[in-house]
């Protein structure tokens, strides 16, 4: 799970949640809301497939 984690302006993100359009590629993760966004949504790009 940690391989999720971002980092974004000094603090850490978990961007767990996603979306996919294949299988084995093209998968967006995105931070669920928090507070410390004001309201933005944080993307995470991962180029290489996360371990499960």
């Amino acid at each position: 799970m940690k391989q999720r984690d971002v980092e974004h302006e000094g603090e850490t993100y978990r961007c767990e949640w996603h979306g996919k359009k294949d299988v084995k590629r093209n998968r967006i993760h995105f931070c669920l809301p928090d507070p410390r966004l004001q309201g933005r949504i944080l993307i995470g790009i991962f180029v290489d497939h996360l371990d499960t």
